[in-house]
C-alpha cells in the first residue's frame, strides 16, 4: 500500500523537491512510451511490406468503400474494397495509369506537400 502522507506531509523545499521527482519520473514514462510505440510501428510496418504487392492509389467511394489500384508483380488490378468483402474488378494497363509522381502522399515532407498545394492554388487562380 503507498503511503501518500509523506506526500502530503512534505513542505517548501521538499515538497518542490518531490514535484520535481514525480515530473522527472513521468517525462521518462513518456519517452518510454513514446520510444516503444514508434519501435512496435517499425516492425509492424515492415511486416506489412511486400516485395510482390503494393497499393497504388486508393479513392474513396463512400465511408467504407474504396476502389484500389495494386500492383501485383509486373501487373496492375483494380478492386473493390468494402466493408466486409474485395471484389476483383478486373485488369488496367500500365498505359491507361498516371503513375506521375506529383501527388500529395506519404513519405515527403510538410514543406513539400504545403509547395504542391500553392503550387496547385496559383495554377487553379491562373485559368
Amino acid at each position: 500500500m503507498v503511503n501518500f502522507e509523506l506526500f502530503l506531509a512534505a513542505s517548501g523545499f521538499q515538497g518542490v523537491l518531490k514535484f520535481i521527482a514525480i515530473l522527472f519520473i513521468f517525462i521518462i514514462v513518456l519517452l518510454i512510451t513514446h520510444y516503444t510505440t514508434k519501435w512496435i510501428g517499425g516492425i509492424q510496418k515492415k511486416q506489412s511490406m511486400g516485395k510482390n504487392i503494393s497499393s497504388v492509389e486508393i479513392f474513396k467511394l463512400t465511408n467504407n468503400k474504396y476502389v484500389q489500384i495494386l500492383k501485383i508483380g509486373k501487373e496492375y488490378v483494380a478492386v473493390a474494397v468494402a466493408k466486409d468483402n474485395v471484389t476483383y474488378l478486373g485488369k488496367v494497363n500500365e498505359e491507361d495509369l498516371d503513375l506521375s509522381k506529383e501527388t500529395v502522399g506519404e513519405g515527403q515532407s510538410f514543406g513539400s506537400v504545403l509547395d504542391f498545394i500553392k503550387k496547385k492554388k496559383n495554377e487553379d487562380k491562373t485559368q
